[in-house]
């Protein structure tokens, strides 16, 4: 029988400040975690911050797909 494990997000990291989320500072991360912990615990699933991370990333590559293409 296999037993199923909690796998944290990849950006809830060791830092010199302690185990927080990369995202934020030091200061925010003592602000917020409270609220954030469930979603680091979880891979990251349903997170607000990683969820505007991803959305950003996207936006960034499609701009550089488009530039590509454009003739200058």
């Amino acid at each position: 029988m296999s037993e199923r494990r909690e796998s944290s997000c990849k950006f809830f990291q060791s830092t010199s400040s302690g185990r927080r989320c990369v995202f934020l500072s030091p200061e925010e991360w003592r602000l917020r975690k409270d609220k954030l912990i469930p979603y680091c615990s979880n891979g990251g699933g349903g997170c607000p911050l990683l969820a505007r991370y991803v959305a950003m990333a996207s936006r960034l590559a499609s701009e550089r797909r488009g530039r590509r293409g454009a003739l200058f």
